[in-house]
């Protein structure tokens, strides 16, 4: 398509309608892990949720995106899904969170992560819920833990 409209191509997203009956993003996807771990039940994960299926993101443009054996198609993005994804989002937020809070300890971020996140679903399932931009910056009350406070 590129080359038959000279490198010009475009594209267009728009919002056709809601759709009732369905439910509205963010969920959980299917693939994705739930709590608490089978083999230790103790421990509570994940801890927090974030975007990561389907996620526009950097890919090597020698290595084909789609197409046939025959006739490859490249491309320096793809659509990618995993934790892998969803990681760089809350490394994100976290960084946003030090560059206001640049005395915080990573507990504290981590508290204010999670304490402000958009709840789901069961917190023993999906953890503390959707990473929340929006509020993570003002988590008023947050909790600067450390080992020893697990160990007394």
């Amino acid at each position: 398509y590129a080359s038959i409209k000279e490198n010009n191509a475009t594209a267009k997203l728009e919002f056709r309608k809601t759709v009732i009956g369905t439910k509205p993003a963010p969920e959980v996807d299917r693939y994705s892990s739930r709590g608490p771990f089978t083999s230790f039940p103790q421990i509570l994960k994940p801890d927090i949720l974030a975007p990561g299926t389907l996620i526009l993101s950097a890919w090597p443009p020698v290595k084909p995106v789609a197409g046939t054996r025959t006739r490859p198609l490249y491309s320096g993005f793809n659509l990618l899904t995993g934790t892998s994804m969803a990681a760089p989002h809350v490394a994100g937020v976290a960084a946003l969170i030090k560059q206001v809070h640049r005395d915080w300890s990573p507990s504290a971020v981590k508290s204010a992560i999670m304490t402000t996140a958009v709840t789901l679903d069961n917190p023993l399932a999906v953890g503390a819920g959707q990473v929340s931009v929006n509020r993570v910056l003002d988590p008023g009350l947050i909790y600067d833990t450390t080992p020893q406070d697990f160990i007394n």
